[in-house]
């Protein structure tokens, strides 16, 4: 048997123990809902992805944006309080029904 892997390593363990969490008792329908949703918001995240990859293209080209400046930015403290509290905002809307309280409206 090998040791646990040190906190902070990044790795994760080859074997799983113990009992796996059970998040509720779902039928067929509830699954197929489940599952056009994650089909949904995979189709929106690749059509992200390819949007912001061809305006990092059209940056660089133009000349408004150097190679490498989005991969290589560094977002200051009120620009990631901003990103988190919207990351909060977004994470209370989509799983709310898992904390059983009603969802914010958005703000922007």
């Amino acid at each position: 048997m090998s040791a646990p892997n040190p906190p902070g390593t990044g790795r994760v363990a080859r074997l799983a123990r113990g009992k796996r969490p059970v998040y509720g008792q779902a039928t067929p329908a509830q699954v197929n809902q489940l599952l056009a949703a994650v089909t949904s918001l995979t189709a929106e995240v690749s059509v992200l992805r390819q949007r912001v990859k061809t305006l990092e293209a059209l940056g660089t080209g133009a000349g408004w944006l150097p190679a490498g400046a989005v991969d290589t930015h560094r977002p200051g403290a009120a620009e990631r309080e901003e990103q988190a509290a919207w990351n909060e905002a977004l994470l209370s809307r989509v799983f709310y029904l898992a904390v059983e309280t009603p969802p914010p409206h958005p703000t922007s």
